[in-house]
């Protein structure tokens, strides 16, 4: 399947969803965020997180996509994909899913207010793929 044309890639942590689903544990976003890196890396898009929701935003560093200067992302335009793909860590698998999702979903990918960067917005839990680096 073709990559989807998007720029970013963003992983959301908010408390519910577009598909009326609900957020997991931090851990879980975490794991899902490095999935997602990864994801991101073998398809040349850029990632981010957006917890600013979370009570840990008030200890960590902001995303600069969840400050007023550059909002891209909309509540209602998050979907939640809890499928953790624990059982299968084939890369490309992985490459094939998200993408049929991202193009399954058009109404999730979202712009910033300068139509530059063109986003898919989400919450996974998936696993990663590949071994954890530095």
């Amino acid at each position: 399947m073709q990559t989807p044309r998007i720029s970013k890639i963003i992983n959301v942590y908010q408390e519910e969803y577009v598909d009326g689903e609900y957020c997991t544990g931090l851990g879980d976003f975490i794991r899902g965020s490095l999935c997602l890196s990864q994801y991101a890396a073998f398809q040349n898009l850029d990632f981010d997180m957006h917890y600013t929701t979370h009570p840990i935003s008030h200890f960590l560093d902001p995303s600069p996509y969840g400050s007023n200067n550059n909002p891209i992302i909309h509540p209602y335009r998050v979907l939640c994909y809890k499928s953790n793909h624990k059982n299968n860590n084939n890369i490309q698998k992985i490459i094939q899913d998200f993408n049929q999702l991202i193009n399954k979903h058009p109404k999730c990918i979202q712009t910033n207010k300068h139509n530059t960067v063109s986003a898919f917005t989400l919450y996974t839990i998936a696993y990663p793929s590949q071994p954890i680096t530095q």
